[in-house]
């Protein structure tokens, strides 16, 4: 019954999906990361050893192991990070605090506060696949930040058309180096694989022909939710309840990639462009499990989390909990 009334929002987003037409571009070259897996986020944060902690309660899981690491940079300096890596089944939150004063993490940290600053994809490919996938990357107006030539990783700065940088990663064997959770419902949020990362973005037609051409998923249409119109579920006293969203998933492999364009203000998409200046990854959905969605706004909001979406009972079918300032994320 609870999976049901989660399944809601999503459900009645892609009823409505081929409702409305956009105008969708197909690139005329293969995608750069076609064929490379989604595989983490990164979230930049101030203190990776509060963060940690904070995510290994919510998640349920044991102390989270941080590894300090001197990374390069395109001119030949080096910087130094400290890494931490948050399992879920199908999927990891990587936590990113920079040490050293440059490189573009430090840079993001300062400007932006802590939030996601990279999706993280591998490839499959061999010696050459990283410098290959960067330089076909960069023809398309990404910028180089981080790696080596010749190295088996690189970032390239994608923000303003993808709301992220790309992390490009090779792996012997094309698949993450992170253990996966087990499948086995822990803590507030841990135990269960991730459905989708959603992404805000100032025009969503935009954003879309960019993840079609950059990472070859297949075309989308956005529509209108709610649909028909009425107003928006929000908490009360939150927000504009006579916006709306223009929204739509995309998918590479099995993750879902939701994209949301606020039609009105203030609203929590408007409130992300508006401070990023274009798009950004909001959020992750990670579900409820077997808790009601009162009972999950409960707990949620006793550790930390801001309610920010979602109406009130009985009405409410879905929810954001907001633990941007400590945890760099969304959660719905």
């Amino acid at each position: 019954m609870h999976r049901k009334a989660a399944a809601v929002f999503v459900v009645a987003s892609a009823v409505i999906l081929s409702a409305l037409p956009v105008s969708v571009q197909v690139p005329s070259e293969a995608a750069p990361l076609a064929d490379a897996t989604v595989s983490h986020l990164g979230v930049v944060v101030p203190d990776i050893e509060v963060a940690a902690r904070k995510y290994a309660e919510l998640f349920g899981l044991d102390p989270i192991l941080i590894r300090t690491s001197q990374v390069d940079l395109p001119d030949g300096s080096k910087t130094v990070l400290k890494i931490a890596n948050v399992p879920l089944p199908n999927f990891a939150i990587e936590l990113v605090e920079p040490v050293g004063k440059a490189g573009p993490l430090y840079e993001h940290l300062q400007k932006f506060g802590p939030s996601v600053h990279h999706i993280g994809t591998i490839l499959a490919g061999g010696p050459g696949s990283v410098d290959e996938t960067r330089a076909a990357l960069e023809k398309r107006g990404a910028k180089w930040t981080l790696g080596a030539k010749g190295g088996s990783y690189a970032y390239v700065d994608f923000r303003d058309r993808l709301g992220a940088t790309i992390e490009i990663q090779r792996t012997a064997n094309g698949t993450s180096l992170v253990t996966p959770a087990d499948a086995v419902e822990k803590g507030l949020f841990g135990g269960r694989p991730l459905s989708h990362f959603g992404i805000a973005t100032p025009d969503v037609d935009a954003t879309i022909n960019a993840f079609v051409e950059i990472l070859g998923v297949r075309p989308a249409k956005a529509a209108r939710f709610p649909n028909p119109p009425k107003p928006f579920e929000f908490p009360p006293g939150m927000w504009n309840r006579d916006a709306y969203v223009m929204v739509t998933q995309v998918r590479q492999g099995k993750i879902g990639i939701e994209l949301i364009q606020s039609i009105g203000s203030p609203t929590p998409w408007s409130e992300v462009v508006r401070k990023f200046g274009g798009p950004e990854v909001q959020h992750i959905a990670v579900g409820r499990g077997s808790l009601s969605r009162d009972e999950w706004l409960r707990i949620g909001q006793e550790k930390g989390g801001k309610w920010t979406n979602g109406g009130p009972p009985p009405d409410g079918t879905f929810a954001y909990l907001d633990f941007t300032s400590t945890l760099g994320l969304v959660f719905e």
